[in-house]
């Protein structure tokens, strides 16, 4: 039964190596491609735009969230007045997955610099973003 036994066990080993090796682990994040606003955009305050999206995995899509806020100070955080901000999630499936969300900016969104981060997460939890610039203002001054 000794023998048996020590016979079985190098067995037992490789069979769990090809076991365990034969599905590789995903760490491929997912690939985003913002196609509206355009980096730079110029948006009005009491207006609004889209965000339109395309999400592609090599395994499975799981979820993405835009996040909207100020850069008024470049992040020193030193300055006392608030910006707007825009905070929205959802669920994608698939290997491949596009969103389109309207997003309403308030008539009294403070004018200035905006970063807008458009994420993405696999169900492996890998993770990746895009971040544009986009700048809020007043269409309602002259244009002389």
């Amino acid at each position: 039964m000794k023998t048996f036994l020590k016979g079985l066990l190098p067995l037992l080993i490789i069979s769990m190596v090809f076991v365990a090796c034969s599905k590789d682990e995903d760490t491929e994040a997912p690939v985003i491609v913002v196609t509206s606003p355009q980096d730079h955009a110029e948006i009005n305050a009491g207006g609004h735009f889209h965000v339109r999206a395309n999400f592609t995995d090599n395994e499975e899509l799981a979820s993405w969230k835009i996040d909207i806020h100020d850069n008024f100070d470049g992040h020193s955080h030193k300055v006392s007045h608030k910006g707007w901000s825009f905070v929205e999630t959802g669920d994608l499936s698939g290997t491949s997955d596009n969103i389109d969300i309207r997003v309403d900016v308030p008539e009294d969104a403070h004018h200035g610099d905006y970063h807008l981060l458009v994420f993405a997460l696999d169900a492996a939890g890998n993770e990746s973003f895009v971040e544009l610039d986009i700048h809020i203002e007043d269409d309602h001054h002259d244009h002389d």
